[in-house]
C-alpha cells in the first residue's frame, strides 16, 4: 500500500530524460495531462517530449503556487450574509410594512441595506488580499529572458496551461507595444526578411502605424 506522502503523485519525464514527481492536483492544472491522466488511469509516468527540464520547473512552479493560492481561497469561511441569504426572515419586516400601507417607510431601511452590502466582510478581504498577492507573484514570475519566455510559452500552449499561456503572452505583447518594428527585432533576434524596397512601400502605405513608436 503507498503512503500518504506518495498516493497521489505522478511522474513526469521531460525531453532530456529527467523525472519530476508532482502533485496528482498540480499535474491536473494541465489539461494535456490531466487528459492522459483520464485516458489511462493506470500510468504514473507520463513522458513529455516537448518540454525540457528548466523549462518544466517553471511551469510546476507556476502550477503549484495557483493551486495553493486556490485553496486558500476556498478555505475561507463564507461570509454571513451569504449563509444568512437563504434566511426568510430579514424580509418580514418588509413584508409586514408594505402589509400595513407603510411602503414609503422602507427606504431608510433600504439605505441601510445598501450602506451594509457596501462592508467587505473580513473573508472577501482576505480574499482580495490573496488574489492581488497571487498577482504580485506573476508578474514577479514571469520577469524572465526572453529564451525562457519563448519556452515557457510553447510548453503552456502544449500542456494547455491557459493561465500560464496568456501570462507569458502578456509580458511578451509589454515588450511589444509602442515600440518601433526595428527594435522589436532586436529585442526578439528577429531576421528582417523584407528588402529594403519592400519595407519602404510598407512604411508608405500603413504610415499611421509608425506613429509615435519608441526607436
Amino acid at each position: 500500500m503507498a503512503s500518504s506522502s506518495t498516493a497521489n503523485m505522478i511522474t513526469l519525464t521531460t525531453s532530456d530524460g529527467e523525472e519530476f514527481m508532482v502533485e496528482d492536483k498540480v499535474a491536473r492544472e494541465c489539461v494535456t495531462i490531466r487528459n492522459m491522466m483520464e485516458d489511462d488511469c493506470v500510468i504514473t509516468n507520463f513522458p513529455l517530449p516537448n518540454v525540457t527540464s528548466k523549462t518544466l520547473s517553471k511551469v510546476i512552479e507556476y502550477c503549484q503556487k495557483h493551486v495553493a493560492e486556490a485553496e486558500k481561497i476556498a478555505a475561507l469561511p463564507v461570509p454571513e450574509t451569504e449563509e444568512e441569504g437563504s434566511s426568510s426572515a430579514p424580509a418580514s419586516p418588509k413584508a409586514s410594512k408594505k402589509d400595513s400601507g407603510e411602503g414609503s417607510s422602507s427606504a431608510p431601511d433600504e439605505a441601510i441595506t445598501d450602506e451594509t452590502s457596501e462592508e467587505e466582510s473580513p473573508s472577501a478581504k482576505a480574499a482580495a488580499k490573496l488574489k492581488k498577492d497571487l498577482e504580485d507573484w506573476d508578474k514577479a514570475f514571469i520577469n524572465i529572458d526572453n529564451d525562457t519566455l519563448f519556452y515557457l510559452i510553447l510548453a503552456a500552449n502544449y500542456l494547455d496551461v491557459a493561465g500560464l499561456f496568456d501570462l507569458a503572452c502578456r509580458a511578451v505583447a509589454d515588450q511589444i507595444k509602442g515600440r518601433h518594428p526595428e527594435k522589436i527585432r532586436r529585442t526578439f533576434n528577429i531576421e528582417n526578411d523584407f528588402s529594403p524596397e519592400e519595407e519602404e512601400e510598407i512604411r508608405k502605405e500603413c504610415s499611421w502605424a509608425f506613429e509615435d513608436l519608441e526607436i
